[in-house]
């Protein structure tokens, strides 16, 4: 038995997938993909936030005094729009492997750490090469 990947929770060989308590032959898996998950949450409504403030103001600005109206766009879409863009830097969508086990789509595994996410998924790469090397013989 060849190990392609054995680090934490994870580990590949050439007939296994093990991640956590799971399990998967890797001969059932077809379709190897890999995604982004969703983004923060709080970035996201941080964001829609900052938009729809832009549009207020755009519509509302003519009628404020200079000032009150750039008081207003420092609190209503400057401020959203760090929050944003600090929170997706900080809490980054996660990296996610998917496959079709048995027919049916699964997410394999999901990290953030990309320099991780890359290791397994080319362990699985290999595995699933190799597996499919065998299964034409």
């Amino acid at each position: 038995m060849t190990t392609y990947y054995d680090r934490g929770t994870v580990r590949i060989t050439d007939r296994w997938l093990l991640v956590g308590s799971d399990r998967y032959r890797i001969e059932h898996l077809h379709n190897l993909r890999r995604a982004r998950g969703p983004a923060d949450r709080l970035a996201r409504r941080a964001g829609r936030t900052a938009v729809l403030s832009v549009a207020a103001l755009a519509a509302t600005g003519p009628l404020l005094p200079l000032a009150a109206g750039l008081i207003l766009a420092g609190i209503l879409v400057v401020l959203p729009a760090t929050v944003a863009g600090v929170r997706a830097r900080w809490h980054r969508a996660a990296y996610q492997l998917w496959a079709d086990y048995r027919g049916a789509p699964v997410r394999l595994y999901q990290t953030r750490d990309d320099i991780e996410f890359g290791r397994v998924s080319r362990a699985l790469v290999r595995a699933s090469a190799l597996s499919e090397c065998r299964s034409r013989r």
